[in-house]
């Protein structure tokens, strides 16, 4: 049966003919230079000045020229192409309205868990058989239906009962990145849950990962955060985590440079043991270079060095003109273009004007193009992205014993417990609490060194007390006994051997002022210079630390003053890790030791 035209000619002569409005814009952009010159040209000709006006004439007839081969290129671009849409005018023809199969029947899958499952399995395998002989990698994932002339029907069966063929986009071979475009309700967000899972049963997570930036609010990436191969899924819900991410991605990139460098190969798939591929997946990317600006240059190295690192991107907007930047486009080899309002847009990824004539009422219908031939496809119909997402975390568990790395972590809380008991530091280390480097958060142990006083300032109600407790409570742990006044100290060295050689002292601001009345701070003072004794001190103003010899390790807690920050000692990279609320957090500290500078969140107890 012969399918209908989803819009008469009447119609789109009615309606505002996205071709037209192309050449329109295309003969102002040549009209207003060209008319300037001439202007130009009859003034300097009024004035008698003829060599200025004859010099006006070559920029003339070049803006006339150019008009004439951009004519003839459209011309060219719009001669009907017969795969790809029905109707007798190419730029403006429709696609054949069809129902869509469901993604398991277009895989081979069954309709529950079990099933794929099974098939998952059975695919992984295969995959490792391939990956162990040298060849080209494919990462081909089935994405929908292609959409026949006009002889398919509305079930996307052929005159001869044949089913329409299956579209696969491969990111190795048509990428290795892709930009996916199309406005509000066209079915951008089912078309990358399609294809992850498409990609997740054809290769497991040993030779394929996945990270997500959804900036649609968390949605869509929902279920497929608990895929085996998902390293890292964030929203913009939480900004602090994105920006985690794409340090991580920075991070990950120069680490697989790094490796390509000492294989001594040209790229990573030619390596012996090559590490898995890595494919980030940015949801409303227009979204997220409005959030964050800097994102763009990241992204843009990414795409300019991962074909040889192993790293492909999926960028999905809704506006894809002035979003993606000349650099990032031009490492951009696959286009995929759902309905979109204007047909400059359209135009711009596709060549045509077509995929501006999709209507509303027919989400899913797209075109993809690798450079080449536009091709029209239907998404493939609804899925249970639960059952799936539950079956290929049964096949990771009958054949990936190990479980990936994740690539980032979530940032540090703002309140944190002590460590069981059990999972203390081994040897003399005291761990008193978790630090962070921008992209993972790891046990902060602070080594216990005989003469190396500590310090804690920090404001009231900042955690002060807290933190000093904590180090008390590893002292005890490690058996070192110590005193919490002065006057316990003793004086000779010779009592070093009764262990009363550390000193625990809270509030000690006016022991450690030197203009201080308190006669005992000329004491307190020999002590840290002679090193005789190991003081663990917590004072609440950071104005008047005492100098780094006497106190080589410090936990500096911020004061939201930047100046005040920065003369207690904490750099200005760690001051924009805290953040803006950094300050407000009990237990938020900076630890100063021997150079070095780590963000770090105390233990509450």
């Amino acid at each position: 049966m012969k399918a209908r035209p989803m819009n008469s000619r009447t119609r789109r002569e009615r309606r505002h003919d996205p071709d037209r409005s192309v050449m329109f814009w295309m003969l102002m952009s040549m009209a207003a230079p060209a008319c300037a010159q001439l202007a130009m040209a009859v003034a300097m000709a009024a004035e008698g000045r003829w060599t200025f006006a004859v010099m006006m004439l070559p920029g003339l007839i070049g803006c006339i020229a150019s008009f004439m081969l951009m004519r003839a290129r459209r011309v060219r671009t719009d001669e009907p192409r017969t795969t790809s849409v029905t109707g007798d005018d190419a730029a403006g023809r429709a696609v054949t309205p069809m129902r869509s199969p469901s993604w398991t029947d277009v895989m081979g899958f069954g309709d529950d868990a079990l099933s794929t499952w099974r098939r998952t399995v059975s695919r992984w395998l295969s995959e490792r058989e391939r990956a162990a002989v040298p060849g080209p990698v494919s990462q081909p994932a089935a994405i929908g239906i292609g959409i026949g002339d006009a002889d398919a029907d509305a079930d996307g069966m052929d005159a001869g009962g044949a089913s329409a063929p299956v579209v696969r986009f491969d990111l190795a071979a048509h990428g290795p990145h892709a930009l996916v475009a199309g406005t509000t309700g066209s079915g951008k967000s089912a078309l990358l849950i399609q294809w992850c899972l498409s990609l997740a049963v054809a290769h497991p997570p040993s030779r394929l990962v996945m990270v997500f930036l959804d900036f649609k609010g968390g949605a869509t990436f929902r279920e497929l955060e608990r895929l085996p191969h998902a390293v890292g899924c964030v929203s913009d819900l939480d900004l602090d985590h994105a920006v985690r991410a794409l340090n991580a991605i920075e991070r990950e990139l120069e680490r697989r440079e790094r490796l390509v460098a000492e294989a001594g190969v040209g790229q990573m798939d030619d390596m012996p043991d090559p590490p898995a591929r890595l494919l980030v997946v940015v949801d409303e990317f227009n979204a997220l270079r409005e959030r964050l600006p800097d994102a763009v240059g990241r992204l843009t190295r990414l795409a300019s060095l991962g074909r040889s690192l192993g790293m492909n991107l999926i960028a999905c907007t809704q506006h894809p003109m002035g979003q993606v930047n000349a650099a990032m486009k031009a490492n951009i080899a696959l286009n995929v273009c759902l309905r979109v309002r204007d047909a400059l847009q359209s135009s711009e990824m596709l060549g045509t004007g077509a995929a501006a004539s999709i209507p509303p009422s027919m989400p899913g219908y797209g075109f993809g193009c690798d450079g080449g031939e536009a091709v029209p496809f239907r998404c493939v119909g609804g899925t249970d992205v639960a059952a799936v997402v539950d079956g290929i975390v049964a096949a990771a568990a009958t054949c990936e014993p190990e479980p990936v790395r994740r690539l980032f972590s979530a940032p540090l809380p703002r309140t944190l417990p002590p460590p069981p008991a059990g999972l203390e530091p081994e040897g003399m280390a005291m761990r008193i609490g978790m630090w962070d480097d921008g992209v993972m958060i790891r046990p902060c142990d602070l080594p216990w060194r005989e003469g190396v006083s500590i310090i804690v300032a920090a404001g009231r109600s900042r955690g002060k007390s807290t933190a000093l407790a904590r180090l008390s409570h590893e002292l005890d742990r490690l058996g070192i006994p110590y005193a919490e006044s002065l006057d316990d100290v003793p004086a000779s060295a010779g009592a070093e051997s009764a262990g009363r050689r550390v000193l625990v002292l809270d509030d000690a601001d006016e022991l450690l002022d030197p203009y201080g009345s308190d006669p005992r701070a000329a004491r307190l003072a020999a002590m840290l210079t002679s090193r005789s004794v190991t003081v663990v001190a917590a004072v609440s103003s950071c104005r008047r630390l005492p100098d780094e010899d006497r106190f080589p390790v410090r936990i500096v807690m911020p004061t939201g003053d930047r100046a005040t920050d920065l003369m207690a000692g904490i750099p200005a990279a760690a001051l924009a890790q805290l953040g803006d609320d950094g300050h407000r957090i009990a237990g938020r500290a900076v630890l100063l030791d021997r150079g070095s500078a780590r963000v770090v969140q105390l233990c509450h107890g």
